[in-house]
């Protein structure tokens, strides 16, 4: 898994993900830092309370050119950093590591359809917190206490947003058929997309609508 990270931390004591131990012991070197050059970073310092940060790419597709070229650069500068899994299992390792609960989604999810429906399940089982009816995998992490209490509250998630790259004609027709039961399934909006400027027009809708605020916590 290769993560770029752009001063992206979700962590709201951490504004540095260098600085960030939970980022670095699960990333270790694969993580690379376009900013905060050094381990001694004091990026918050002078920010003002509250900063507006820009979502997370996620991609979970077996080509990892599914974004196309000429679109890359223009997708980019919408999201603070992109993370590809090339397997749904992968994906929703990543997913059982995060938090839940009372949280605000962060995260646009991009898929191909071969791996729509294994995602959606997987964002199922962390929202429900039951894992019974996913493939067994020793290496899952097991998932955190939701924050905010197990109470009636709304179970959030990582992922707020998911697109499905599809192929057009009989494959996008059967995706469509099922993606309102796989947003019932996943309990987030779902976006059939069967050409990349679709894919192009669906992230930069939502990535405005994902874009979220994180509050600065004096370190």
């Amino acid at each position: 898994v290769a993560l770029e990270l752009k001063n992206f931390c979700r962590r709201k004591d951490w504004p540095c993900g260098r600085r960030c131990p939970e980022l670095m012991n699960q990333f270790g070197p694969q993580m690379t830092l376009s900013g905060c050059p050094n381990s001694s970073c004091r990026c918050h310092e002078g920010l003002p309370p509250a900063e507006e940060l820009l979502p997370l790419l996620i991609v979970c597709h077996e080509d990892p050119t599914c974004i196309d070229c000429s679109q890359t650069a223009a997708i980019r500068r919408k999201f603070d950093a992109v993370l590809y899994f090339p397997t749904a299992p992968s994906f929703t390792r990543w997913l059982s590591s995060q938090e839940r609960g009372d949280v605000t989604p962060w995260c646009v999810l991009l898929t191909g359809w071969r791996e729509a429906q294994p995602c959606a399940a997987a964002m199922a089982a962390v929202r429900s917190g039951n894992t019974t009816n996913l493939r067994i995998d020793a290496t899952r992490p097991v998932l955190r206490e939701p924050l905010g209490g197990s109470g009636s509250g709304e179970m959030n998630i990582a992922v707020g947003r998911m697109i499905i790259r599809v192929s057009p004609g009989r494959q996008e027709q059967i995706a469509s058929e099922w993606a309102l039961d796989g947003a019932e399934i996943a309990g987030l909006p779902l976006h059939i997309a069967s050409s990349d400027q679709q894919v192009a027009e669906y992230l930069t809708s939502l990535a405005h609508q994902i874009t979220i605020k994180i509050t600065r916590v004096s370190v």
